[in-house]
C-alpha cells in the first residue's frame, strides 16, 4: 500500500523506530488504551527529524 500523505505515525525513540496509532474510539472498550505503539525493531544510522542522536 502506497501512502499519498508523509507518514507521522512512525517516530524515532533512543533510535529505535516505533508504529503509533490511536485506537478509534469505538473500540476503546476492548482495548483499554488511546493508542497504541509497536516497536519497528529496526535502528536507523541517519540522525531522525527530531534532533536525537542514533545509536551507536
Amino acid at each position: 500500500m502506497r501512502l499519498s500523505k508523509e507518514t507521522t505515525c512512525i517516530f524515532t525513540k533512543r533510535g529505535v523506530s516505533y508504529f503509533s496509532r490511536r485506537v478509534p474510539t469505538d473500540l476503546r472498550n476492548h482495548c483499554n488504551r488511546d493508542r497504541i505503539v509497536i516497536s519497528l525493531k529496526m535502528t536507523s544510522r541517519i540522525p531522525p527529524k527530531n534532533g536525537q542522536n542514533p545509536s551507536p
